[in-house]
């Protein structure tokens, strides 16, 4: 009897044993599996092969839902060939945005940057802004870490008073400008910008009069987010003479919006009503 006691004991112990080592040769199996997948999603983004890279990474996702980094690659992929860009810009932002991952991690810095790359060729300056900046100090790749100042660089020379706000910003980017080549140079370029014709200029130089002479007079009254004149600076930047019929199709639906618009943010403890440009430009893909 105790014989068999001591039998049954070993058994289950070598039984016990045997699970633990299946489960954690299919766990390695399974990270190696994803680091695969991940290393060759990589490989076709640095071959700019995006095509291919927007396939895999979709197939990817299905079998592998949460793993971050198919998320951006799938994310990225999307912009590249212009598909669900939308859809895409805010899946980068969830993961630049994201609590659940080290502020240095790299695939939140490097989501961080190209979401910054992106709202520079649509003109919205702030996002811009914020998002490279957070790459530029947040992330412990040198290579990122050159890119975004490189980035932030040019991004002044359009928009020169972010320098002016924020001196000891530059003053750490003209820090590393010896590390420079012209490979990180042109890498951190905007692919779509040039310069203002004469449509943008005077649009934004009534922009620019208008909320210096005329704004303060007459207080905040836009119920929308973006503001009318903030709308407008984006839409002149991204669409061009386009941007005046598109403005003056905003002026008739304000009223409207901001009866019949679900999609409500407070700000400043004043109830706005988001009406972003992309719910308005899909006529132009």
């Amino acid at each position: 009897m105790r014989t068999s006691r001591i039998f049954i004991k070993r058994n289950l112990t070598l039984v016990g044993f045997l699970f633990c080592f299946l489960c954690t040769s299919i766990l390695i199996s399974a990270e190696a599996v994803n680091n695969e997948q991940y290393v060759f999603l990589k490989q076709l983004a640095l071959e700019n092969n995006w095509q291919s890279c927007y396939i895999e990474s979709t197939r990817a996702s299905i079998t592998d839902p949460n793993n971050i980094e198919i998320q951006y690659y799938k994310a990225i992929s999307e912009i590249k060939t212009d598909k669900n860009k939308n859809s895409a810009l805010n899946n980068l932002y969830k993961i630049y945005t994201s609590t659940n991952l080290p502020t240095s991690n790299k695939i939140r810095t490097i989501s961080a940057y190209e979401y910054g790359l992106e709202q520079w060729k649509a003109g919205d300056d702030e996002k811009a802004f914020t998002a490279l900046t957070y790459s530029f100090y947040k992330t412990a790749d040198p290579e990122l870490f050159i890119l975004s100042g490189c980035s932030l660089f040019q991004f002044a020379g359009d928009y020169p008073k972010y320098k002016k706000e924020n001196p000891d910003l530059y003053m750490q980017i003209n820090s590393t400008r010896d590390l420079w080549n012209a490979k990180y140079f042109n890498r951190s370029k905007i692919e779509t910008h040039h310069k203002d014709g004469l449509v943008t200029k005077a649009g934004k130089g009534f922009i620019s009069f208008y909320r210096t002479q005329i704004g303060p007079a007459i207080g905040e009254r836009c119920v929308l987010k973006p503001s009318c004149s903030e709308y407008f600076k984006q839409n002149i930047n991204k669409h061009g003479l386009v941007a005046v019929p598109m403005q003056a199709d905003r002026f008739f639906r304000e009223p409207d919006e901001s009866h019949k618009s679900d999609n409500i943010v407070i700000i400043n403890d004043k109830v706005k009503h988001k009406d972003p440009i992309t719910d308005h430009d899909f006529w132009f893909k």
